[in-house]
C-alpha cells in the first residue's frame, strides 16, 4: 500500500440502490459525516424510480446511472471499476457508518497476506445483535449469522 499522511487518502466507498428509498439518504448522509471528504463516494442507481438520488447531497458524491438494471453483484462491479481509490468498500444502501470505521479496515488490509476484510454486521432495529459472516441454512435462503471466530479480525 502507499504510505500517505492522510490514511484515508486512495478510498472510494460504493453504495448500490435499487429503490432504497429514506434509506439510501441516511446511509449516504451517514457516510458523508463518518469520513474525512477526502473519501469518494460513489453512488450505483441500479434503476431506481424513487426519486431518491435527486434528494442526495451534492458535493462529494458521484452518481452513475447505468443504461439498465444490473443486479447487485454487476452494480458493485460497475462502481468499483470506475472508482479512484486504492481501497474500495462496498455498502449497503441501508446501513448507519459509525465514525472511524475505515481505520480497522485500511490497518487489516495492509497486513501481508490480506486481500480483502468484511466487518462486524448488526441489525438497526437491535444493534446489540452482532454477527461476523453468515451462512445459507437451506435452499430458501434462510441464513445462520457466523459467531467471532477469535480475537484477530
Amino acid at each position: 500500500m502507499e504510505s500517505s499522511d492522510n490514511q484515508y487518502a486512495g478510498a472510494s466507498i460504493v453504495v448500490v440502490s435499487h429503490h432504497e428509498g429514506e434509506d439510501l439518504l441516511r446511509t449516504v448522509r451517514g457516510l458523508v459525516d463518518a469520513l474525512p471528504s477526502d473519501v469518494e463516494i460513489i453512488v450505483v442507481d441500479d434503476a431506481s424510480t424513487d426519486g431518491r438520488i435527486e434528494a442526495l447531497p451534492g458535493e462529494g458524491i458521484r452518481v452513475l446511472r447505468p443504461e439498465s438494471r444490473l443486479g447487485i453483484a454487476s452494480a458493485r462491479n460497475l462502481g468499483a471499476a470506475q472508482s479512484r481509490g486504492e481501497v474500495i468498500v462496498f455498502s449497503d444502501a441501508h446501513v448507519d457508518a459509525t465514525p472511524g470505521f475505515l481505520d480497522p479496515v485500511r490497518a487489516v488490509l495492509g497486513r501481508p497476506g490480506v486481500g480483502a476484510v468484511g466487518p462486524v454486521v448488526s441489525t438497526r432495529d437491535d444493534p446489540s445483535v452482532k454477527g461476523f459472516g453468515f451462512r445459507r441454512r437451506d435452499a430458501a435462503s434462510n441464513i445462520e449469522r457466523l459467531g467471532k471466530q477469535g480475537p484477530d479480525p
